[in-house]
């Protein structure tokens, strides 16, 4: 990955925006997955993929965030596009690595959420989002904070007409509270008859 290497280490910033692989998943191999050939709707990833996620991690590759003034609930969500967006941050305090850690959402919103640096979907009709895959990826040394950043995005990818003048550049959603999480850090024990 000498190519991309090449392109941090150099001012691009006049001419360059971005690498992205032909194709993500494809059946001929040219992709970051190939197309499970039993069942299409799953993917084998291809030994490029761990050099991938490696640069798009690397913090020249990652997009920038500003801090902006402290908001309440209710919250107003701008969404213009993946590199223009106003969302909300939510520090999320952890006395170690949990063992279990959900959240659900009281609105019916499309999100996109980061969260310790791993992004989550989620659809409209979703209510709880799992985020033990960061953790499995991620153990916590101690108590630590995470910050957990929410941005609304249009459910099928198309601006509504609300009428407003800049709705074909910008969709907005609202969420009048904040996720309800649930975590624990210690595994149920087992109940046995005896």
């Amino acid at each position: 990955m000498k190519f991309a290497e090449n392109f941090r280490d150099h001012d691009t910033s006049e001419w360059f925006d971005g690498i992205s692989m032909y194709q993500f998943r494809d059946r001929g191999r040219l992709g970051l997955e190939i197309e499970d050939p039993n069942n299409n709707a799953v993917g084998i990833e291809q030994p490029v993929m761990a050099d991938y996620k490696k640069l798009i991690f690397d913090p020249y590759f990652l997009p920038t965030m500003e801090r902006g003034e402290e908001v309440s609930f209710p919250a107003r969500l701008r969404w213009g596009g993946s590199d223009d967006a106003d969302g909300i941050e939510i520090p999320v305090s952890f006395e170690k690595t949990p063992e279990f850690c959900e959240a659900t959402f009281e609105e019916d919103a499309c999100l996109m959420i980061e969260f310790g640096g791993k992004w989550f979907y989620k659809a409209k009709g979703v209510k709880t989002i799992d985020f033990m895959s960061l953790f499995f990826e991620k153990q916590l040394d101690g108590a630590a904070v995470i910050p957990m950043r929410i941005f609304g995005t249009p459910a099928d990818g198309v601006n509504p007409d609300t009428g407003a003048k800049d709705w074909a550049t910008n969709y907005y959603c609202e969420l009048k509270t904040a996720p309800e999480f649930r975590i624990r850090y210690e595994v149920p024990g087992r109940v046995g008859l005896e």
